[in-house]
């Protein structure tokens, strides 16, 4: 059996490019390249410049004109930063969501998962932000391991009942599509609705958090920083934040600095 669900639907790490990307860490990242550029690379453009010759292929060279550059003269690859973020959360944290679910039954429970590669915005961030879709496939025969599991280590718990009434009741400007009542959060999870989605997300913190559901809800937000932390230590900026090439020396202004300070066969600009 194939379900198709979403990172957010099972409690997983959300892609949130604001956290992760916007984040102080990225935002000290990209100051902290600004003054590369502004001192190491500059002062080496300038000797390139310096050195460049008659005989010199000038449209491979890209130098800088100068150093007065702030965060806001860069462009970003967002598409590729998110296609690596997905690469992390697939590769380190759904495929961690299934290891723990089939070797808490010592069983191959889901049989294959597959991520797509593509990030799903919503219009507006009111109430959600980026997430991801994902395709798990069940070993039909052994579903009833999960229900069992659940019901006997979650269902009847103070702390569930508590989880869904803060998380599922609808109020003013919020409308809940997942039963808060414990019995009918389980039937519907029978069914294979939504609820079933949240159910292997509860039973994946459950087992993290040493088989207890006290904190749990402080848990899966735990989990999400971890995400944000592992990305920050795997991702770096310079990877996906270029200057524009307005920066940059044209081609036709490099052959005019050549044409117009050349002495001989050196540069005497300097």
């Amino acid at each position: 059996m194939k379900i198709s669900t979403a990172t957010d639907n099972l409690l997983l790490p959300i892609i949130d490019t604001y956290n992760v990307f916007g984040s102080e860490y990225f935002v000290n990242q990209l100051y902290s390249e600004i003054e590369y550029y502004k001192d190491d690379v500059f002062d080496m453009h300038k000797l390139e410049l310096k050195n460049l010759s008659k005989d010199t292929d000038l449209s491979s060279v890209k130098l800088l004109k100068n150093n007065d550059i702030d965060c806001y003269d860069f462009e970003i690859d967002y598409d590729l930063f998110n296609k690596d973020l997905i690469n992390i959360l697939d590769n380190n944290f759904i495929s961690e969501f299934v290891h723990t679910i089939n070797n808490l039954f010592d069983s191959d429970v889901i049989l294959e998962y597959n991520v797509d590669e593509e990030l799903d915005s919503p219009r507006e961030y009111n109430f959600r932000t980026d997430r991801v879709f994902l395709d798990l496939v069940f070993d039909e025969n052994k579903l009833s391991l999960l229900f069992d599991y659940f019901e006997k280590n979650i269902l009847k718990t103070k702390e569930f009942d508590e989880y869904l009434t803060n998380n599922y009741t609808s109020y003013d400007g919020f409308m809940s599509f997942v039963e808060n009542n414990p019995t009918d959060f389980f039937n519907n999870a029978k069914q294979f609705k939504i609820e079933f989605e949240i159910m292997l997300g509860l039973i994946f913190h459950y087992v993290c958090n040493y088989n207890s559901f006290k904190d749990i809800e402080e848990g899966i937000n735990s989990y999400q920083w971890q995400f944000i932390e592992y990305a920050h230590s795997e991702l770096y900026i310079n990877e996906y934040a270029t200057l524009n090439d307005e920066f940059y020396y044209t081609l036709e202004e490099l052959q005019e600095i050549v044409n117009e300070n050349i002495d001989g066969n050196q540069l005497v600009i300097f």
